[in-house]
């Protein structure tokens, strides 16, 4: 079955969600983009094997303790990390932008504009790789 597109970024990269009334599949590096950030930001499923409570970790950490959210938010990454390789190794239909390689935290800071500021870096199979700023969390 085919996911649907939730997931948008913006010209900086930022994303953000929307769900259209006339949805769309999501294919490519957006599919892989998609599974991350829904796995990153979905509490903990056992009976799906994926989640990984960022939000609501963050959600207890002192907004200047950025050593504590530097090691939640490195956690969470590599949970996800795992969890998807996880996956594709059960699947032979993806296409190699879809397949991922890497994922790794650039950086966690807070702004009180914004909350929590994640930046992440994704490799895909396909070779590069992309930047993620996730959003407001």
């Amino acid at each position: 079955m085919a996911d649907l597109l939730i997931t948008r970024a913006d010209d900086s990269g930022r994303l953000g969600y929307s769900i259209t009334t006339r949805p769309a599949t999501v294919r490519g590096i957006s599919r892989l983009v998609q599974e991350i950030v829904v796995d990153l930001l979905s509490d903990f499923r056992p009976d799906l094997g994926r989640g990984s409570g960022l939000k609501s970790y963050l959600a207890q950490i002192m907004t200047d303790d950025l050593a504590s959210a530097n090691r939640v938010v490195a956690d969470a990454v590599n949970a996800v990390r795992s969890q998807i390789l996880s996956r594709q190794n059960r699947t032979t239909d993806l296409a190699t932008d879809e397949r991922l390689v890497d994922l790794r935290v650039l950086s966690v800071s807070w702004s009180s504009a914004i909350g929590w500021d994640i930046k992440l870096e994704l490799v895909p199979q396909s070779g590069g790789s992309l930047t993620l700023s996730l959003p407001e969390i």
